[in-house]
């Protein structure tokens, strides 16, 4: 609800239109999980539990377009119930093998970690040789 609410307090503040750079993600994601939202209306709570990746920024975005907190708040519970079925019938396959579990989960752990940083440098390496060859 952090982030939903976050969107709420954007909308409200009228900070700014750039809402992409604040998420941290494209212009072209932000459109789409606005269509999203705009699509699936109070149910996007819902939706959100299942947006692999995407939770933080489809809640940001639900909260600045208006949708109602109470609706969110239950559909995120409701599609919480599902998952939380899904994540225990992961962990109950993988019971006796910990160590399998425990490097799947680093691994895509690290994945998620390192890459924003990765794309981050990278751009800023690339914004830095754009200015320094271009002169």
């Amino acid at each position: 609800m952090i982030p939903f609410y976050l969107g709420r307090l954007f909308k409200k503040s009228g900070a700014s239109d750039d809402v992409y750079s604040k998420l941290g993600i494209s212009r072209e994601k932000a459109v789409a999980l606005a269509r999203l939202v705009q699509r699936y209306g109070n149910l996007i709570g819902f939706v959100e539990r299942f947006s692999l990746g995407v939770r933080n920024p489809t809640a940001f975005i639900a909260g600045a377009l208006d949708v109602s907190p109470e609706c969110f708040f239950a559909g995120v519970c409701c599609g919480g119930l599902i998952t939380l079925l899904i994540q225990l019938a992961i962990g109950f396959l993988l019971r006796g093998r910990p160590v399998f579990a425990l490097a799947t989960v680093a691994t895509v752990v690290g994945i998620w970690t390192i890459f924003p940083y990765a794309i981050a440098a990278s751009t800023a390496l690339f914004l830095y040789l754009r200015k320094r060859y271009s002169s």
